[in-house]
């Protein structure tokens, strides 16, 4: 919130002025995209390791404000992991069924963050 003086003066004999005071709010516009970083990645993963072991974890942020600063996670494509968020900001890419390296050996990972703006980014 900014508060704004505003002083007008007349050029008359004598001069006359007024003045007002004027609150200004500048509102946030959507104009950040969230960013995601790896903080720590624990790679490869066994075959035989637990569902709910922690593979990676990872920080997420957007400058906006308000809802256009509230960040969704997602994984995809759908893969044996997923998100598990640990308080905001963080979460850790966890194993949510076991891994079959016989039947699939490598994955690629996507982590897609959306902010709740209109347009979201």
């Amino acid at each position: 919130l900014h508060e704004l003086q505003i002083e007008a003066t007349d050029q008359g004999t004598p001069p006359l002025s007024g003045h007002c005071s004027v609150e200004l709010e500048v509102l946030d516009v959507n104009d950040n995209a969230p960013e995601v970083w790896v903080t720590s990645l624990s790679v490869p993963v066994p075959e035989d390791a637990a569902v709910g072991t922690v593979v990676a974890l990872l920080s997420v942020s957007d400058r906006d404000s308000g809802s256009n600063g509230r960040v969704r996670c997602a994984v995809w494509p759908p893969v044996p992991f997923g998100l598990v968020s640990r308080f905001a900001g963080s979460y850790s890419l966890v194993l949510r069924e076991a891994l079959d390296r016989e039947r699939v050996s490598e994955y690629e990972v996507e982590v897609r963050a959306e902010d709740g703006g209109a347009p979201p980014l």
